[in-house]
């Protein structure tokens, strides 16, 4: 009887590093993806993007407040969740006392390009037989 629950112990042991490693893994996938692929101007996108470890859980984020409009895009060419609000027609702000005509920014998708690769991973490792 003592083999089998030294057996067991070793086993889970064996599983627990191995998905400890799974989470490793995929949180240095989606750092890495995700920041190959950020547009960079003034690298405040690409210094904003964090990732932790601990143990079973791990955690990646984009800290940068305009994050989200160099994902999703602004303006006439706003993409993702409710899509563009601008009606197709430039808008016109005042800036230092001169007017500027602007029709947004073109999506420049960098997070939910890295999150796809780096979830087929993740299924491909624990889906594993």
């Amino acid at each position: 009887m003592n083999n089998i629950v030294k057996g067991l112990k070793q086993f889970q042991k064996r599983v627990e590093a191995d998905v400890k490693k799974g989470v490793k893994e995929f949180v240095e996938l989606q750092h890495t993806q995700a920041s190959d692929r950020v547009p960079v101007d003034s690298s405040e996108l690409l210094n904003s993007i964090e990732k932790s470890v601990d143990g079973y859980k791990g955690h990646v984020s984009v800290n940068a407040p305009h994050a989200i409009f160099v994902e999703w895009g602004t303006g006439v060419y706003a993409t993702g969740p409710g899509g563009s609000r601008a009606k197709r027609i430039p808008w016109v702000y005042e800036k230092d006392g001169k007017f500027y005509t602007t029709y947004g920014m073109p999506a420049q998708p960098f997070w939910y390009p890295a999150l796809h690769i780096s979830r087929d991973y993740f299924h491909s490792y624990f889906d594993r037989k």
